[in-house]
Parts: structure tokens; C-alpha cells; sequence
């Protein structure tokens, strides 16, 4: 734990494959984004999440509900899919994420489409949709 609004620390990647465990605390929500190439699992080990996704083409915010899970649940979110979550309650949220590439496929790249947030400090988080 350094203190900051998200930590993100990589648990294993191979070519297909990524699984990563991310903890977030106040400040470390996410914004509206998607994913090439792969689909991804998010499952709550500890917190709660609001997942939400797009109402409409033109929307860039994300107000629609997805899912508010609670320990030992979670949500796929499917490649191209526009999403962002958000810690919701008191309690650090600490969350387990499976990134699964096509076989033979390029490497997922994550798309913004709303501003990055403050936290978002690798060069990687800074992509947006053209």
C-alpha cells in the first residue's frame, strides 16, 4: 500500500492471459473507457463496486447501472463494452481482474473516453478513442 487513490500490481501475463489485483480507496474511481482485443472478468474480494456503462452512442459519461457487487461477485466485461466502476461505501475495494486476449490476437489496449483521472500516471492510461 503507498497511499495512493489505486494500486495495481500484476499477478500474472502470459500471451492470452492477464490476472491482476487492484485496490482502490477514495479518488481512485475510474472513468468511462473500453478494451480492445480481450474480454475481462472483474470479481470484489473486498468493498463494494458500481460498474456502469453507456446509455446511448453519444453518451461519454456512463450513468447506467451495471452492477453493484459485493464480495465474491463480479461481472465480464466484453471486449469493445464502454465501462467505468467505482468504489462505493467506506471500505477500501479490492478487486481481482482477469484479462483474457484472443488467441493469436493483439494485445488488449485500453481506450479512454471521458479525461483520465489524476491517479492514471503510466503513459499506457492516457490512450483515447480517435
Amino acid at each position: 500500500d503507498r497511499g495512493e487513490p489505486r494500486d495495481v500490481k500484476v499477478q500474472l501475463r502470459t500471451p492470452q492471459i492477464a490476472v491482476l489485483t487492484q485496490w482502490v480507496r477514495q479518488g481512485g474511481e475510474d472513468n468511462l473507457h473500453y478494451h480492445t482485443n480481450g474480454d475481462t472478468f472483474w470479481m470484489v474480494l473486498k468493498g463494494r463496486a458500481r460498474y456502469y456503462t453507456v446509455n446511448g452512442p453519444d453518451d461519454k459519461v456512463g450513468t447506467k447501472l451495471v452492477a453493484d457487487l459485493g464480495p465474491h461477485e463480479g461481472v465480464v466485461i466484453p471486449c469493445g463494452s464502454r465501462y467505468w466502476f467505482e468504489k462505493a461505501g467506506d471500505e477500501e475495494l479490492e478487486l481481482l481482474q482477469v484479462v483474457a486476449s484472443e488467441k493469436g490476437g493483439r494485445k488488449p489496449e485500453r481506450i479512454n473516453v471521458a479525461p483520465h483521472k489524476a491517479w492514471m500516471t503510466e503513459s499506457n492510461l492516457h490512450v483515447y478513442e480517435k
